[in-house]
């Protein structure tokens, strides 16, 4: 007598509009962002080399001072600001001090001056495509790192050179962020180590200590970050965020179960869509229009951060229901039943204020 065995799945969930959903995440983004403070290594037993300078200075010229990168992380927080121990020109400082041996005895050795510009971990930088796949990006950790490096001799400055790179690794910007930051400092002085001033190019260019201020300074001064109004309007370029200028002052927004758009009024006084469009402002807000989804700025610095995503990622769905009868029962899940579905994964992102892109 053969017997048969009914086996049910019950599957049981509940789907929250996207929209609501996005929203939640926006708010807990602000509201309960966590703070993972790193050390650099101060070890000084082992050397890395000689630098021909009797003084390092670092000059952190960032557009957010207040942190090195954003993470999130299901084990340890669920959003994370990373910090350095001591401030990130402080941090550096130290480390070169602990590394390298410096010509601090000699009253006619220059000084080094470096001027940074960006340091920033993340876990969305650009590694190419997936498998090749055009449609389907593939993101990586590392740091952001770039810095102009000047000679000091008394008030005069010349210009050496600019670091200006992204590193990779296939571990976490967040449980390795100092090895990251410290692989950054050694690329910066990788031109320099264990050479003489005669075999460093400088260049013949001078600057004076109030150049590099007022270079800061308008470095800065971008009109979005300095008004006491922000203008309500949409937003053609990044350029017009960056001055304040929206083009199209009359818009309307809509949203849709995978899409947020956004429509400008026209000429004729009809509300056309703009798909093309940066983003917008309401008068209060900033936000941003990304992978045909729109979300909220917030100010950080003279920067501004968000939890969203750059663009749609290309996955294959299998149909449940065919799974469970086709591979399940016969071992065989056919082409037929996969989906190609496009979703995108929010994560905390820095506006990189030169380009425009997210980091």
């Amino acid at each position: 007598m053969s017997k048969s065995f009914y086996f049910i799945l019950f599957m049981c969930w509940s789907v929250a509009p996207a929209h609501a959903q996005k929203a939640r995440e926006e708010e807990t983004f602000v509201r309960e962002l966590h703070t993972k403070t790193i050390s650099l290594n101060d070890d000084t037993k082992i050397k890395s080399g000689n630098l021909p300078f009797k003084s390092v200075t670092i000059i952190d010229a960032r557009f957010d001072t207040s942190m090195v990168g954003l993470y999130e992380s299901e084990v340890l927080a669920p959003l994370s600001k990373i910090v350095c121990d001591d401030n990130a020109a402080s941090s550096i400082t130290n480390y070169i001090d602990a590394h390298y041996t410096l010509a601090s005895g000699s009253n006619n050795a220059p000084s080094l001056l470096v001027l940074l510009k960006k340091l920033w971990l993340s876990s969305a930088l650009d590694a190419g495509f997936k498998n090749g796949d055009p449609d389907s990006h593939a993101w990586s950790d590392g740091v952001i790192f770039s810095c102009d490096l000047f000679m000091q001799n008394g008030d005069s400055l010349h210009t050496l050179f600019r670091v200006d790179t992204i590193l990779t690794g296939k571990y976490s910007s967040l449980n390795t962020a100092n090895l990251y930051i410290e692989q950054g400092i050694q690329t910066m002085l990788a031109r320099v180590i264990d050479r003489s001033i005669q075999e460093i190019h400088s260049g013949t260019k001078l600057f004076t200590m109030n150049a590099i201020q007022q270079f800061i300074y308008q470095y800065h001064n971008y009109k979005i970050l300095i008004a006491d109004t922000l203008k309500k309007g949409v937003y053609a370029s990044f350029s017009e965020f960056k001055n304040n200028s929206p083009s199209y002052p009359e818009y309307e927004t809509k949203e849709s179960n995978k899409t947020d758009n956004v429509y400008i009024k026209d000429e004729k006084g009809n509300f056309v869509l703009s798909r093309d469009c940066w983003g917008y402002c309401d008068g209060q807000s900033v936000f941003v229009n990304s992978s045909e989804n729109i979300f909220q700025l917030h100010r950080s610095g003279n920067t501004y951060i968000m939890y969203g995503f750059k663009e749609f990622d290309k996955r294959k769905n299998i149909k449940i229901g065919n799974m469970l009868t086709l591979g399940l029962v016969a071992g065989v899940v056919g082409s037929q039943n996969k989906k190609i579905v496009y979703k995108g994964d929010s994560t905390p992102l820095q506006l990189d204020m030169e380009t425009g892109e997210f980091y």
